[in-house]
């Protein structure tokens, strides 16, 4: 059943404000008589095209904030500040528009990418391995020495403060799942630094989607007070496709302004690289 997040739009537009929230998402259904809803469909939302109409229509994003009071999971709303929903997402036509495709030829041995080659379907994981194992990765981000290791990936509960845009209150995501795709160490001129990769599959032969941003300020903002202040964080959209028997590649390196409290529309791409493999 979906959820009807008029109630919420309309308090926002009745009393002038921009976010709405903590709220517990559960006691929100139940204050509104909108019976059974699953709450990861409703506000666990990684593209515009799943977020609800009418959050869409008043270009307003939901974001899960974890465990507040109330019961369940709680939830916030935050309408964008120009008025254009696109603020809260990467957007693929537009990093593609910072590059051009380039062919990629692997650093590594065609036996040690042998076992890519004899799946039908290579999961998001996969990919990653792939981009970093080929030493794609490695070029993409002009990463010093040799090809990193496997990286880690998993999830986890985290607690850590973000602003879901300049000026708005600080909100604190309480202990709430975090899922990270892909994380690795790496030289780059010299310094030791951490990049988080979010990787997604395409399902058409061009990227014509987006990612909502906080799949990779929520990382970010979670490991950021792990780690000491001189080692560098990079958040990295990693997008691939299939087309004409080809791998493409669009790896999005993302910039993060050093803020004590991450927000989410400051994240932005710095740049970006269209690498294409072929026979993959």
């Amino acid at each position: 059943m979906p959820v009807d997040f008029g109630p919420a739009l309309v308090e926002l537009e009745r009393e002038g404000r921009r976010t709405y929230g903590p709220r517990s998402f559960s006691d929100y259904c139940d204050e509104h008589g909108l019976g059974r809803v699953d709450t990861a469909t409703a506000i666990s939302v990684d593209f515009i095209k799943k977020l609800d109409r009418s959050l869409r229509d008043s270009n307003t994003m939901v974001f899960r904030l974890g465990r507040h009071d109330g019961s369940g999971t709680s939830f916030g709303l935050a309408t964008a500040p120009s008025g254009n929903i696109n603020e809260f997402f990467l957007i693929d036509v537009e990093c593609m528009d910072m590059t051009e495709p380039q062919l990629f030829l692997p650093d590594v041995s065609a036996r040690a990418l042998f076992p890519f080659q004899l799946m039908p379907k290579l999961t998001e994981t996969s990919l990653v391995n792939l981009a970093v194992g080929s030493g794609l990765l490695h070029r993409a981000l002009d990463l010093d020495g040799h090809i990193p290791s496997t990286p880690a990936t998993g999830q986890s509960t985290f607690t850590f403060s973000f602003r879901p845009m300049p000026g708005a209150d600080v909100w604190q995501h309480q202990q709430g799942q975090v899922e990270i795709d892909a994380m690795f160490t790496a030289q780059r001129n010299g310094r030791e630094t951490l990049f988080l990769v979010e990787a997604k599959d395409g399902k058409a032969m061009e990227p014509n989607g987006d990612l909502a941003k906080h799949k990779l300020v929520y990382p970010y903002a979670a490991l950021r007070n792990e780690l000491p202040d001189y080692m560098d964080i990079v958040p990295v959209y990693l997008k691939a496709w299939r087309a004409g028997g080809d791998r493409h590649f669009l790896v999005v390196e993302c910039g993060m302004p050093g803020a004590d409290i991450p927000v989410i529309t400051e994240l932005s791409p710095k740049q970006s690289q269209h690498l294409v493999l072929r026979g993959f």
